[in-house]
C-alpha cells in the first residue's frame, strides 16, 4: 500500500469513528434531556405522574450499574460465582 493510500485510509476511518462518536452523542444528550425524565413534583394533583421520581432515577442507575458490572468485571462474576 503507498503512503497516500495509507493515509487516505486513516482518514477515512478516523472520519468515521468521529461521526459515529458524535452521533451517540447526541443520541444521549437528547436522550438525557427528554421530557420523559423529567424530575417532578408528584404529589400535587395537577402534576400527578407528569414525571420521574428520584427513586426511580436511582433505580435505573444502579440497574444499568449493575448489570454493567456483570459484563465488565470478572472479579465481580468470581466475587458472586456467577
Amino acid at each position: 500500500m503507498t503512503k497516500f493510500k495509507l493515509a487516505f485510509f486513516k482518514f477515512g476511518n478516523h472520519l468515521i469513528d468521529y461521526l459515529f462518536y458524535f452521533f451517540i452523542f447526541i443520541s444521549l444528550y437528547f436522550a438525557l434531556m427528554s421530557p420523559n425524565l423529567t424530575l417532578g413534583d408528584t404529589l400535587t394533583p395537577q402534576t400527578l405522574g407528569e414525571g420521574t421520581t428520584w427513586v426511580t432515577i436511582v433505580f435505573l442507575l444502579l440497574m444499568v450499574g449493575i448489570a454493567s458490572a456483570f459484563f465488565v468485571w470478572q472479579i465481580v462474576k468470581f466475587k458472586l460465582n456467577i
